[in-house]
């Protein structure tokens, strides 16, 4: 059985770094939401342009997240967080200086390439910190992280806009990374990393090729291809049935609500209790109900009880593909792992609203075909498990 991290107060503040570390990866991602198309359309009139600002930290980011295990896996992960927030901190300082929408994207892309690797290193680090019997559930309540900055972040963002004006909001997020970077740098950078196995490109090709993975990428690609539908197709079916905007943010809010009480409570632990593939499967069903139902919904208190039916399923899911990632992941080669993994969860944010857009010209409602994806993996693990059963012991 590896090492288990031991219970001291140094240890739980070394969590509790870790945690703020992941929310401020997260929270530059949510707090520039609303930032970057109205930002890059004020400097340009080109819509080529603003698109692929809009994209510009998703490209470069999923490209890091595939990569980062190479850097995560060789070098203390504490300094590794560091450097990528405080990069990611000049970046968006770039950014608040450019007087061009091509000075922008390229500020954003290389903030996406920095930030790509705090994600992997923080994930890793925390699942070499947490004690074997408490891993399930602080891994899960890493999710919380995930819904507190998708709760906040946007709002927040905008506020920024509003008062300080787009550049100094952007500067304003810089700002707070570099100040976790130091605390990280300060509290975190001897963190010495648990020795390579023999980590090349061999082993960077079992791991993206694992079945036992499979499950936990699969997870990761529906979660985030469900979430980026419903960031693509809930506003403007919001604006089609007449109800003020500001029940937008209150939609969102709800699910991520939801998704926490999932995360902070017992409810957590469901992966190590059933299992991670059955809480995975009855997490994915509550995506599908969630997200299919709001198509035929035109009441508000209906909407909103459909978002937080799909926040528990978002709540399930999270914590089972990250529960068989790690257990079918050696210590030493999780910053890949966690790369790759999280690869596939921008994979998903950026496939759902591409595939969505073209729902209307298949005569299909966005939110029936966004709930495709999650029933198939419910279904796919269902027959999974049935043929398993079946097999002569």
């Amino acid at each position: 059985m590896p090492p288990t991290a031991p219970i001291s107060k140094e240890n739980v503040i070394r969590v509790a770094l870790i945690y703020l570390a992941i929310l401020a990866g997260f929270l530059n991602l949510f707090l520039q939401l609303p930032l970057t198309p109205v930002y890059a359309r004020q400097l340009t009139s080109d819509l080529g342009w603003v698109a692929f600002a809009v994209a510009a930290y998703s490209v470069t980011n999923l490209a890091g997240n595939l990569f980062a295990g190479f850097l995560v896996d060789r070098a203390p992960k504490g300094l590794v967080i560091a450097l990528g927030l405080a990069l990611g901190a000049l970046a968006l300082a770039w950014a608040s200086a450019t007087t061009t929408v091509q000075g922008l994207i390229a500020a954003l892309m290389l903030n996406g390439a920095a930030l790509s690797v705090v994600t992997p290193a923080a994930f890793a680090l925390l699942s070499q910190s947490l004690a074997e019997n408490s891993k399930a559930a602080g891994m899960a309540r890493s999710g919380a992280t995930i819904g507190l900055a998708a709760m906040i972040g946007p709002p927040v963002g905008g506020l920024l806009a509003d008062r300080l004006g787009y550049p100094n909001a952007y500067l304003s997020i810089g700002a707070f990374l570099m100040a976790v970077a130091i605390v990280c740098l300060v509290t975190l950078r001897r963190s010495s990393p648990v020795p390579p196995e023999s980590l090349g490109w061999t082993d960077f090709w079992a791991l993206l090729v694992e079945k036992r993975l499979l499950m936990a990428y699969l997870g990761a690609f529906t979660l985030m291809f469900a979430n980026g539908s419903l960031v693509f197709a809930l506003p403007p079916f919001i604006k089609e049935l007449g109800l003020p905007g500001v029940m937008l943010g209150g939609l969102f809010s709800s699910f991520a609500m939801s998704a926490m009480v999932v995360f902070l409570s017992p409810l957590g632990t469901l992966p190590r209790r059933w299992g991670a593939a059955w809480s995975l499967t009855v997490g994915a069903l509550l995506l599908a109900v969630g997200v299919g139902a709001i198509a035929s919904l035109t009441a508000l208190p209906a909407l909103f009880g459909a978002m937080i039916v799909y926040g528990l399923g978002f709540g399930l899911v999270f914590p089972s593909a990250i529960a068989a990632l790690v257990a079918h992941v050696p210590e030493g080669k999780r910053g890949t792992g966690f790369g790759i993994f999280y690869a596939v969860f921008s994979l998903g944010a950026i496939a759902g609203p591409m595939v969505l857009s073209h729902a209307r010209d298949l005569g299909i409602s966005p939110f029936h075909l966004a709930a495709t994806v999650p029933a198939m993996l419910a279904l796919g693990l269902l027959l999974r498990r049935q043929s398993t059963q079946r097999e002569p012991r």
